[in-house]
């Protein structure tokens, strides 16, 4: 398959204009840094994952309630997961002495 250069130049436009608009939100960084304080166990998102997934993965370690709790940065249609970022699935808990 060939392409015409005005075809691999809107190609590139698209590609580019992509990259500009889900480069990483300076306060979307500050909000998953905050989310991430006091966790004891993360999960790396996968290809495919969705948040009833990966709460069903780790039964009895969280409930969907804390999941959006403690990562606030997931919408409340936990579309916007992004493959490869870590999200909190347990935080310390004050009512425990040991705190996990």
């Amino acid at each position: 398959m060939t392409i015409s250069i005005s075809q691999a130049l809107l190609l590139a436009i698209g590609l580019a204009t992509s990259a500009l608009s889900t480069a990483v939100n300076p306060q979307a960084a500050n909000e998953r840094n905050v989310a991430l304080r006091n966790c004891v166990a993360f999960y790396r998102v996968a290809s495919g994952d969705d948040c009833i997934h990966i709460q069903q993965s780790h039964p009895d370690t969280f409930t969907m309630e804390e999941l959006y709790q403690w990562n606030p940065m997931i919408n409340k249609d936990c579309t916007n997961l992004q493959v490869g970022y870590p999200i909190c699935i347990r935080k310390l808990r004050k009512d425990c002495p040991s705190g996990a």
